[in-house]
């Protein structure tokens, strides 16, 4: 048996060069490597559940719950900090993106609202794939967050129906995590 990052235990045979060896082992490298957690602070703190340390335990998961070329996520079912069976799910490369994407430098209080100087009026956009994209304008701060809203229900709902596929849960976590407004 072999150790990874002195935490993850492999206990698998001749799997070096799978899928699964390496999800396993970039999810305990994201997590244990002193390199990567200076480099990347929004894994610090971020552990792999007991279960999952051991190879062949995360591999019999990994087997009943892998979609092609899709990605192992813990955000969405979880708080973003722990690898395990209750926290994780695969989600396509979009999903993980919108799902991700961080409004930066926004003063307004609200996401996707910041209000314009030589305009005298509220800029409203998104973000979509890494994307910023434009929703509207409006010189009353409360037709801007409707406005976000709006633009953001409908690319939620967009995502649901585009992967209706998923499992329930999966379904309900995107449109909880990715701003669905009632």
């Amino acid at each position: 048996m072999g150790k990874v990052e002195g935490i993850g235990i492999f206990d698998g045979v001749c799997e070096r060069a799978t899928n699964i060896y390496e999800c396993w082992r970039n999810m305990i490298h994201r997590c244990y490597n002193e390199k990567y957690l200076k480099k990347n602070p929004t894994y610090i703190d971020c552990v792999v559940c007991d279960e999952w340390k051991l190879y062949s335990n995360f591999k019999k998961w990994f087997l009943e719950n892998y979609i092609k070329d899709y990605q192992l996520d813990k955000d969405l079912l979880g708080d973003g900090k722990i690898y395990s069976p209750n926290t994780c799910c695969f989600v396509s490369k979009e999903i993980n993106t919108f799902l991700t994407n961080k409004q930066r430098n926004n003063t307004s209080g609200h996401p996707g609202v910041c209000f314009d100087k030589f305009t005298n009026s509220w800029i409203v956009h998104t973000t979509i794939s890494r994307k910023s994209i434009h929703l509207g304008r409006s010189t009353d701060f409360y037709q801007a967050i409707d406005l976000y809203k709006r633009g953001r229900n409908k690319h939620v709902l967009n995502i649901i129906s585009k992967y209706s596929h998923l499992n329930k849960n999966i379904l309900e976590a995107i449109k909880m995590k990715g701003g669905y407004f009632v």
